[in-house]
């Protein structure tokens, strides 16, 4: 079998996003994992459950955890710079647009989070999202998609699923 290459966004960011949410509760057979502590983008961090209430930032994060079937773990989505995927539409539509762009801190606390994924480090910046360690603070968990570290020596170019 010839080894097959896959955007590392994509593989390391649904890997991790699939393994956090395998506790769902719709998924009661499943050993519970927990808790899981990670390090990513040079950010560490312990969950110590499933998320069961998450904001994604961007199309790409929300696409994968829709792939991912998490939609009912969701409070709202932001930054969809593109039209859906026609197999995620109606998975979509059930979940609140937070924003057209990246919400405001406010704006994403409001909805009590408690995991905001994101495929770009920006969604933390200070006047959206807020920076992850204040974030943690306040018990809200953060995953920031693996290619778009804000460190570029963090950032894998290429991984195989083999790897995963």
């Amino acid at each position: 079998l010839g080894q097959t290459k896959l955007p590392a966004m994509m593989v390391l960011s649904s890997a991790l996003v699939s393994a956090l949410f395998l506790a769902s509760p719709g998924l009661s057979s499943v050993e519970q994992p927990f808790p899981v502590t990670l390090t990513n983008c040079g950010f560490e961090a312990t969950f110590e459950s499933s998320p069961a209430q998450a904001v994604t930032m961007n199309q790409a994060a929300t696409e994968i955890m829709l792939a991912l079937g998490l939609e009912g773990s969701m409070r709202g989505t932001a930054y969809l710079d593109d039209t859906i995927l026609p197999k995620f539409k109606d998975a979509y539509e059930s979940i609140p647009v937070l924003s057209d762009t990246y919400p405001s801190h406010e704006e994403l606390l409001a909805v009590d989070p408690d995991f905001i994924y994101a495929s770009y480090s920006s969604a933390f910046k200070e006047e959206y999202a807020g920076p992850r360690d204040e974030l943690a603070e306040l018990g809200i968990g953060s995953y920031v998609s693996p290619s778009a570290c804000e460190n570029r020596t963090l950032r894998p170019s290429v991984v195989t699923i083999e790897d995963v």
